[in-house]
Formats: C-alpha cells, sequence, structure tokens
C-alpha cells in the first residue's frame, strides 16, 4: 500500500491574502523637502570647508606680511643708529 505524501506549503496570514504587492511608492512633497535639507546640509558643509581654506590663507598671509613688517623695522632700526 503506498501512502501519498502531500507538500507542506505556507499559507499566507489571512492578513495579507488576497493584497496586491504594494507598488513603488511616488516621492510625495515630504521627501522632496527631505532631500532639500540633504542638498542643503552637504553645501554648508562644502562652504564651511571653502570658507576655512580661505581664512587660512588669509592668516597665513599676514603672518608672512608681518614678517617682512618686522624684518624691515629691524632693518631700518640697525641702519639708523
Amino acid at each position: 500500500m503506498a501512502t501519498a505524501t502531500k507538500k507542506a506549503t505556507a499559507k499566507r496570514p489571512a492578513a495579507t491574502r488576497g493584497r496586491k504587492p504594494a507598488a513603488k511608492k511616488e516621492k510625495g512633497t515630504l521627501d522632496y523637502l527631505e532631500l532639500a535639507l540633504e542638498n542643503l546640509n552637504q553645501a554648508r558643509e562644502h562652504a564651511q570647508k571653502d570658507a576655512r581654506a580661505q581664512i587660512d590663507s588669509a592668516i597665513e598671509r599676514i603672518r608672512e606680511t608681518m614678517k617682512d613688517v618686522t624684518a624691515e623695522l629691524r632693518k631700518r632700526t640697525h641702519a639708523g643708529g
């Protein structure tokens, strides 16, 4: 006597039976606003880096100028004395 085997099939929960898979979500207003915030934050980071680089460059130029002025003053002081 042969016995028939029945494959076990997974049943979906009742709450999901008959539902179609969710379609790809379209971007809404909040999605665009969140993206805008992310873009602005990135722009701010880049602007901060650029501003820091410009400030550092200005500081270096001022220090070099101060050295030049100090050297010139010493030169004049020794030449006049």
